[in-house]
């Protein structure tokens, strides 16, 4: 009796509360009310149980329990696809909120019909006015893209998207940032827009616009500006890497000789204003499939667009690139007036052809003939591949001058070649102090004919000289002044802050007194950029320090430099030394040059005698001292005789 009131209770409370949650959820919306009615029934199952059991039912009882636990399953799973619903429609709202769109809309699939349409259900107010037109009615765009398949396609313009919608409902997976670009570049109704389309459930698909045609302006102004050249309006190194050799015959690089001097003397705007001349000038010699682009300061380079006349194709590439590019310097040559300033300049250009391969082994080779023709004075130089050879080994020597920074003592010699008195030949009255190199790493004794010029360019020249020039004035002292040192100057060693007052500092040290010591600085440096070196040579007068002009004859000077400074002497290139008493030139320029220095007080001293002929005529024409390696070869400070005289030239 106890266990039929007991289950007959629980089950009078199991259908209390399912009334009351039936009752209580009818004004819950439509989507909790699965939720509801599934409570509903768990509960009321549970009560039917213990009615069943609390009456003795038991047959029934073991089939009522397998009846809820087939409801309990029901209801946990029509519980899990609404919260997945619920999930989704979550989901759903991030992404609208991610593109935050100008304009969104709802649309359902129907297939009422013979066809499949798409209809809108709703849409943002503003989701034409935000974004200037509406895009599911611009016939335009709905085909981009796309094939249209029906003369009704064509009228409607739709079908195109549609089948781009069908699919995202068929996989599921959203169309994100697809980027379409609507009207004529040329127009003001020219735009972009970002349309992405997300499943929202198995017919219906939500669509988003954002406007991004002031971005795409905000990119093509920003793409231009990396790959133009702000002074010139010519493509830059940016734009250069975007090309492809394909497309053209071959190139030019083109740089401006003495550029930097116009620049510093006649100032930066002149400078601008002359370089987008010349680049006026150059495109007007450029065909329609050439490009032109500023490497950098002077330099340019030119690609040439491929040949189109097919006898020029059958005929040599490279000379119809060659004949360019002397026609394109006749034009640079030509004057040029800058603020009612005439000015002219030159340029060196290196022609490549296709052949190279790439745009970036186009640059280099390029760049190799370019430097081979300011060697020779401006002019055009074609790239060959023994070229290469040569670069190689100016990239290893300055490599390695690089490397050898803390071990100049390893490698580094200095050797002394005499220079004697010819009015007595025997007598030794100085030695030029010249810097020899023996390389472990690049296979012996380098010329300085091959590294001083790199390392003047490297910038490795003031850590060259300064061993050079402490080694020298030791050796001067450890001879105890009794032989003259000749130390050849780098013009960038004048150009140093501090050079004249370290030099001069180094002898008071060591007690050597500066008359010991002489600098010899070559004519052509003194041509180009005397007025630069006066301070520094004024200060090195006015120390007691002998300055000579090297290699004279050979640069393009005039005589007012032996005015410009407190030269001691002059010495004579070996290339105007004549070969013997026939030579009747070398012999007349010889004696002027003699006579004119003694006219001024100075020293003659004749570089390159290699015979005795030419000894003996040095001597007749009057020349105070000679060197050469008839004289003596230059040799360790060891070798050089102890009484500083010399018994007969050899």
């Amino acid at each position: 009796m106890l266990h039929l009131v007991l289950n007959l209770t629980i089950a009078g409370s199991y259908f209390t509360i399912s009334m009351v949650v039936a009752i209580g959820t009818r004004h819950l919306p439509e989507k909790v009310r699965p939720f509801s009615w599934g409570l509903v029934l768990f509960v009321g199952s549970c009560g039917v149980g213990h009615l069943l059991d609390g009456l003795g039912a038991m047959g029934i009882l073991r089939y009522w329990h397998i009846v809820t636990a087939a409801v309990s399953v029901t209801t946990a799973g029509l519980l899990v696809t609404r919260a997945k619903v619920l999930f989704d429609t979550i989901n759903t709202g991030q992404l609208i909120l991610k593109f935050a769109p100008s304009g969104i809309g709802l649309f359902r699939v129907v297939t009422d019909g013979p066809g499949i349409d798409l209809l809108w259900e709703a849409c943002s107010d503003s989701a034409a006015s935000d974004i200037g037109f509406d895009p599911l009615r611009h016939p335009t765009l709905l085909s981009v893209g796309q094939p249209k398949h029906s003369q009704k396609d064509e009228a409607r313009g739709g079908k195109s998207l549609l089948d781009e919608y069908l699919a995202v409902i068929d996989l599921g997976e959203p169309i994100l940032d697809r980027e379409i670009e609507y009207g004529d570049p040329n127009t003001p109704e020219h735009g972009w827009f970002v349309q992405n389309v997300i499943p929202v459930s198995r017919k219906r698909v939500l669509i988003t616009w954002n406007n991004i045609s002031s971005l795409k302006q905000a990119q093509a102004e920003l793409y231009k500006r990396a790959t133009t050249d702000l002074l010139t309006g010519t493509g830059n190194r940016n734009a250069l890497a975007e090309q492809s050799l394909n497309h053209f015959a071959g190139g030019f690089y083109v740089d401006l000789d003495r550029f930097k001097g116009i620049n510093d003397t006649l100032g930066h705007s002149i400078g601008d204003a002359l370089l987008k001349a010349v680049v006026d000038r150059i495109q007007a010699t450029l065909e329609s499939d050439d490009r032109l682009f500023r490497l950098g300061g002077d330099e340019f380079l030119i690609l040439i667009g491929k040949l189109s006349d097919p006898v020029l194709v059958r005929c040599s590439s490279v000379n119809h690139l060659s004949q360019r590019a002397q026609t394109l310097l006749q034009h640079i040559q030509q004057s040029y007036w800058i603020n009612d300033r005439e000015i002219r300049i030159d340029a060196s250009i290196g022609v490549v052809d296709a052949s190279v391969g790439s745009i970036e082994a186009l640059v280099q080779a390029g760049d190799i003939a370019m430097y081979a023709a300011k060697k020779v004075g401006g002019r055009v130089v074609t790239w060959s591949p023994e070229m290469i050879a040569v670069e190689v080994r100016r990239e290893s020597i300055e490599r390695e001058l690089c490397r050898i920074r803390d071990r100049y003592d390893q490698e580094f010699e200095l050797h002394y070649q005499p220079i004697i008195d010819l009015d007595d030949p025997t007598q030794m009255i100085g030695v030029e102090a010249l810097l020899r190199w023996n390389s472990a790493e690049l296979g012996g004794w380098i010329a300085p004919s091959a590294f001083i010029p790199i390392a003047e360019k490297s910038g490795e020249i003031y850590r060259i000289s300064r061993w050079v020039m402490h080694h020298a004035v030791m050796q001067a002292k450890h001879w105890n002044a009794k032989l003259k040192v000749s130390i050849n100057v780098s013009p960038w060693d004048l150009e140093q802050e501090g050079f004249v007052h370290n030099l001069g500092t180094l002898c008071q040290q060591i007690d050597l007194p500066t008359s010991s010591i002489s600098l010899e600085i070559t004519e052509r440096a003194i041509a180009r950029d005397l007025y630069y070196y006066q301070k520094a040579l004024r200060e090195l007068s006015a120390l007691n320090i002998a300055l000579k002009i090297d290699d004279f004859g050979t640069g393009d000077s005039g005589l007012q430099r032996l005015l410009d400074a407190r030269w001691e002497s002059v010495k004579v290139d070996r290339s105007l030394v004549p070969t013997n008493g026939d030579d009747i030139n070398r012999i007349r320029l010889c004696r002027s040059i003699i006579q004119l220095s003694k006219d001024m007080k100075l020293m003659t001293i004749i570089e390159g005698i290699e015979t005795k002929e030419q000894l003996e005529l040095m001597q007749s024409l009057g020349a105070d001292a000679a060197q050469g390696f008839y004289i003596g070869r230059p040799v360790p400070e060891s070798s050089i005789s102890q009484d500083w005289t010399i018994s007969e030239p050899h």
